[in-house]
């Protein structure tokens, strides 16, 4: 009897063992395949003076690997930063933004430093009056900053960005009115999310039709390339 006794607890014992190990496989699987969470930040002034961010993010949610996108005004940081923290580990973080709102894309990027990492921190004209933090640390993975030259947008949409671990910075002509909704500026930022999300490998050309992957800089290298309308870096 206590022979049969000992044998079933034994048997009980390997099956709580083999249940707890497919929990914890199945947890882990979750956690690594948590999928890319996208936040964007609007310029300033009203809504439809920054529609493409608007634009993006419709775009950005169909992506495959996309499981959330918001949107913001500019002033939201605290929000963005806070949502961005409740996220479950192995969640891609990728935060973008127009005009004020690239500005405070770097902010999130950098006020993550030593606490976690930010995947992709993407700008399309970021202003040199708008502060931010220009000078990324090293949390950020991959910060990309679409800007035109500032006689082109007195200074609203030519700040130029530094740091992180990879950097990759477009000059197009725009003026600063129409970057947000031009489609190569569109297409740069959605180029990234789809990286980012891993739709895409890198190395690709073309991704759900409509982008084309950037060819991002290796580990701590930074890039600078001169587009005219139209092109694709």
């Amino acid at each position: 009897m206590v022979r049969i006794v000992m044998t079933f607890m034994m048997v009980l014992m390997c099956l709580v063992t083999i249940f707890l190990a497919l929990a914890i496989v199945l947890f882990l699987g979750k956690v690594a395949h948590a999928g890319t969470k996208v936040w964007g930040f609007r310029g300033w002034g009203p809504v439809g003076w920054s529609e493409g961010v608007d634009q993006i993010a419709q775009q950005a949610a169909t992506i495959h690997g996309v499981t959330s996108v918001r949107v913001f005004p500019y002033t939201y940081t605290q929000q963005v930063a806070d949502e961005i923290a409740a996220t479950p580990h192995g969640t891609r973080v990728v935060v973008y933004g127009y005009s004020c709102g690239a500005n405070s894309s770097t902010l999130i990027g950098t006020a993550f430093a030593g606490r976690r990492n930010i995947n992709a921190v993407l700008g399309m004209q970021p202003s040199i009056w708008c502060g931010g933090t220009p000078a990324l640390t090293s949390n950020v993975g991959y910060a990309q900053n679409t800007f035109a030259p500032c006689w082109m947008t007195l200074g609203l949409g030519c700040q130029q960005w530094s740091g992180a671990r990879r950097l990759y910075q477009i000059e197009r002509p725009e003026w600063h009115g129409q970057a947000d909704t031009d489609p190569d500026y569109q297409a740069d930022v959605l180029s990234a999310i789809n990286t980012v999300a891993g739709a895409c490998p890198p190395q690709a050309h073309r991704c759900h039709g409509h982008t084309v992957i950037i060819h991002r800089p290796a580990e701590g290298e930074s890039r600078v390339v001169v587009l005219h309308h139209g092109q694709r870096p």
